[in-house]
Parts: structure tokens; sequence; C-alpha cells
């Protein structure tokens, strides 16, 4: 399908979200990512990966995604409005699943993605947020930060913490979380997915989504 670039919206220091309409309907779960591809010559690969940040009854695909050097990148923030890119295979299990002890959610930078499209999904459908969620960066500005502060003060049940690299998940271990969810880039995912396994955590209480591409901290 094709998707025509209808806005862009700046959420932190280099932090953009692209709205797309879609020439056919899409249907997604929040926390699923689709792949977008570009007509790049010379170049390793003229597609990419990206979360959908808008949930399913917003009926708008959204990409949040930071500006970097990539050629691919640079090639998408040059799209105009009413430009095209190619789109297909929307997937992913990277989604809510439902538990009777709340999740942990483990965001490194632009990792925030899927956990804020899961969060405005629930609250659209007027479900639990029964989640904390651990927000990795060490930056003072951060994207959603006014809607995810919003969630905490408004539902008792989620609980936002903004923490910086050096913090280590000793407590972790003792938790009462159900899922735990990791997302952010590669090198962070792992390093805490292998620290939570050390702690004991059974391995399927794990689940990650790692980014590619984006600045290791």
């Amino acid at each position: 399908m094709k998707l025509t670039l209808q806005s862009k919206k700046q959420e932190a220091d280099g932090v953009f979200t692209l709205y797309f309409t879609a020439s056919i309907p899409a249907i997604w779960v929040a926390g699923q990512s689709i792949k977008l591809e570009l007509p790049i010559a010379n170049y390793d690969t003229d597609e990419r990966r990206f979360t959908i940040s808008t949930a399913p009854h917003e009926k708008i695909i959204a990409i949040t995604t930071r500006l970097t050097s990539s050629l691919f990148k640079r090639s998408l923030f040059a799209l105009q409005l009413g430009g095209t890119v190619e789109a297909s295979a929307i997937e992913g299990d990277f989604i809510w699943e439902e538990s009777e002890k709340p999740h942990l959610f483990i965001a490194g930078g632009i990792g925030i993605t899927p956990f804020f499209a899961m969060l405005k999904d629930r609250e659209y459908k007027q479900l639990s947020l029964k989640a904390k969620l651990l927000y990795i960066s060490p930056e003072l500005t951060l994207p959603f930060m006014q809607q995810l502060d919003r969630w905490h003060q408004r539902y008792p049940e989620f609980n936002l913490t903004h923490i910086d690299k050096k913090t280590q998940f000793n407590d972790v271990k003792n938790t009462s979380s159900g899922y735990i969810y990791i997302s952010g880039p590669a090198r962070m995912v792992l390093d805490v997915q292998d620290q939570l396994l050390d702690e004991g955590i059974p391995p399927h209480l794990v689940k990650t989504d790692q980014f590619t591409g984006y600045k290791q901290f």
C-alpha cells in the first residue's frame, strides 16, 4: 500500500512524528511495526521498519523517529507533504498481554513509541493502564512526556519514572510485575535483558523490541 504524508510534528530535539494516510484501510494492533520503502539508489537497503506510534482508533499511521545522518532517514525527512512511500508487512508481537500483575515497561530513548501507542489504545478502550514505565534517557527533553505525565497524574495504576543511563535494575528481581517489556537501541535492550535473566526473571516473561540505527547510551 502507499502512505501519503499529511503532516509532521516535532516531539523533542531531533525527534519528529510523521503522519500518513493509507491508500487502503490498514489494520494493526498497538505496538506493532510497519516496513517503509523508499527509492534510494546506491544504498545498502531501501527499506526500514518503524513502530506505529498512533493507536488503531486514530485511523492514521504515524511513525516517530529521530533524524540521523543516514541516507534513508534524510530521504524520509525530505519527503514533502503529499509525497508517498511504499509500506507493507504490519506485524510484531510486542503488544499488550493481559496479566493480573502490572507490566514493567523499560524504554530507551525512541523505544518509547510502542508503549505510547499501547497506552493510548488502552485509554481509548477504557481499559486499565496497569504498568510501571522506566524511561531511560540522558536527555531532558523527551518525546511524549507531556502526555505520559498526564497519564501518570490521572491513573493511579500507571507509574512513570525518568532515569538516566547509569541507573541499574537491582530492584527488578523483587518486582511484582507480570510481563517485562524492553524497547530501545539494540545494545541497551540486550544488556537489560541479560541482567533480568541473570536475576532469575523467567525468559517467557521478557518481551523485547530492538531499534537499530540509533545512538547508544
